[in-house]
């Protein structure tokens, strides 16, 4: 269990104050969670100043550049979910399944061209 005092609460409080209330929540448990892997002897007012500015700066860049979900995100969504299950497949499946993502894609394009 996690016990802080007064002071090292009030750093925290006053940090989390100028982000957006919907990541409050986050923002309290990503320093809960980096403050459960240190000793209890290492946490003191300077360490969760520490961790909490630097959690508090990743909070507000994250406010200040929202990640598009464009049609990009989703390629590289599923070119990582692809990537892996080449690690779990066997090469030999992988690139028999490739093959046929290729001639399927190949076969919806030309559909949409027109061409048969």
């Amino acid at each position: 269990m996690l016990s802080l005092s007064d002071a090292e609460l009030q750093i925290i409080l006053s940090l989390a104050e100028p982000l957006d209330p919907t990541v409050r929540d986050p923002f309290l448990r990503a320093i809960a969670s980096q403050l459960a892997t240190r000793k209890p002897e290492e946490i003191g007012p300077g360490s969760v100043s520490r961790i909490a500015r630097a959690l508090q700066r990743e909070f507000l860049r994250a406010a200040r550049h929202p990640v598009s979900r464009s049609r990009a995100w989703f390629y590289a969504q599923i070119h990582q979910i692809a990537g892996t299950l080449m690690m779990v497949r066997s090469p030999r499946v992988w690139s028999c399944s490739r093959l046929a993502l290729t001639s399927s894609t190949q076969a919806s394009t030309a559909s949409r061209l027109g061409n048969s």
